[in-house]
This record gives C-alpha cells, sequence and structure tokens, in this order.
C-alpha cells in the first residue's frame, strides 16, 4: 500500500521505517511542527513525582539544565513508548501507563499516594484535562508547558497531487488533533471528494470522529492506543486488500 504518515518528526521517520520493513510505499507528511519551549527552570519545589504525556515532552528537557534533577524523581509515562524515551534519556524509576491519559488518571490513582504533588509536563495543548481529573481525585498538579505544536499551513504539492490522482491508499492518523488538522487542509484544497476514498487508519475514534465531515467510506481503529496495534492493524488491512487483488 501507499499510506502516508501525518506524524511530527521524528516518531514519522521510525513509523516509515517499519512500515517500509513490512514493505509498503511511504510518503511523510507532518501536520504538526514540534518546537521545544521549557522554561528556564522548571518548577519543581515540593514535586513528589513527574508526569509524562508524550515523548515530545521529555525530549524538550533533552538539553535542560534541570534534566539531572528531573531524573532523579519517579517518572509516570501515558504509555511504553513514551516509557522507551524517558529510558533513553536516563530516567530510571518509571511507571508505565497503557497509552491514554484517561487511564492514566485512574493509574496514578492507584499507584500514587492522594496528596501528593504532580509536575506535568506537556505542550501547549492537550486532548484531555489531565489536571483537573487528578485534582478532582486529590491530588496537587502543577503544569510546565516545554513545547508548542504548530499545525502546517497546507499539504505538500505531492501528497496534494497523489490525493488528487488516487494513488494514495491509506493514510495514518495518531491524535484528534492530526485528524482536525488533516479534515480543514482538505477542505481548503477542496479535496474532499477524493478523500473521501482513502482508508484512515487511526489511533483512537477521538481521532476518527475528527474525519466526520469528510464523510470517509473506509476507517479503521487500532485495538489499543499504540504504535504496534497500528501497525497490526496496517497488516491486516494489506493482507485483506492483497487476497481480494
Amino acid at each position: 500500500m501507499h499510506i502516508l504518515v501525518t506524524r511530527p518528526e521524528p516518531d514519522a521517520r521510525t513509523l516509515r521505517e517499519s512500515l517500509e520493513a513490512a514493505g509498503h510505499r511511504v510518503t511523510i507528511e507532518p501536520l504538526l511542527v514540534i518546537e521545544p519551549c521549557p522554561p528556564a527552570a522548571l518548577p519543581l519545589d515540593g514535586i513528589t513525582a513527574l508526569v509524562a504525556t508524550s515523548r515530545n515532552s521529555l525530549r524538550a528537557l533533552s538539553a535542560h539544565p534541570d534534566l539531572d534533577l528531573v531524573r532523579t524523581l519517579p517518572l509516570i509515562t501515558v504509555g511504553p513508548g513514551t516509557a522507551r524515551t524517558a529510558a533513553d534519556l536516563g530516567f530510571s524509576d518509571i511507571i508505565a501507563g497503557t497509552a491514554t491519559a484517561r487511564d492514566l488518571a485512574n493509574l496514578i490513582g492507584d499507584r500514587v499516594t492522594v496528596g501528593a504533588r504532580l509536575l506535568h509536563i506537556r505542550g501547549n495543548r492537550v486532548a484531555y484535562d489531565l489536571k483537573s481529573d487528578l485534582e478532582a481525585r486529590g491530588f496537587a498538579v502543577s503544569e510546565a508547558i516545554v513545547y508548542r505544536s504548530v499545525p502546517t499551513a497546507a499539504l505538500s504539492a505531492e501528497t496534494g497531487a497523489a490525493i488528487r490522482a488516487g494513488s494514495l491508499d491509506a493514510v495514518v492518523l495518531m491524535s484528534p488533533r492530526t485528524g482536525e488538522i488533516f479534515t480543514d487542509l482538505m477542505h481548503r484544497a477542496g479535496l474532499d471528494d477524493a478523500a473521501s476514498n482513502l482508508l484512515y487508519v487511526c489511533l483512537s475514534e477521538a481521532v476518527a470522529r475528527r474525519l466526520v465531515p469528510l464523510a470517509p467510506k473506509r476507517i479503521e481503529v487500532a485495538a489499543q492506543p499504540n504504535s504496534e496495534e497500528m501497525l497490526a492493524l496496517i497488516a491486516r488491512k494489506a493482507a485483506l486488500s492483497a487476497a481480494k487483488s
């Protein structure tokens, strides 16, 4: 299949490598650009644990002067992928969730003493209000915005031409925001009809809902919200397509 990967870099390259190893043709079209913007000093006074809901939040701290200090704290991550990034940066006391912020709140409620003071390192936009959820459970939560996600202004000419010509088979969408951006870009490029014929492989139902204005004919949602399940889903759809041809 010819697959469009919409993740920001560097995760887009990692996903492309996995898909190409499986025999697919891949075009990368990042719909967000990640810009690190950590504060000069992190608000760490009294903090007993860190919470990270994306790999980008940890990458934004990779050269931060407080990195050695934060690595001494327990770190709770949204999923195993973020946990691996944390381990690569030298964190050792890591608790990994199952990949959604809502589930992460439940994990913290089960594993962390109520009243603990947590620091959520995050981007400028979040899909789930983790702070309010945790505060309702009795935790004290501070936030540090350490990166911005900036939407792309337009599709590349290559991607637009591939969609218009029908040479693209599938689009991989990993977040509700990228689903929303993709839908908007299709409208602005006048590609709604062509876009409705694509196969959309979505990380979650929340991502899939952002595509409703395009009236897509084929949407598939991963059984679990992680890269491994996305790859498994693509493999199943490719095998089914090959069997029909």
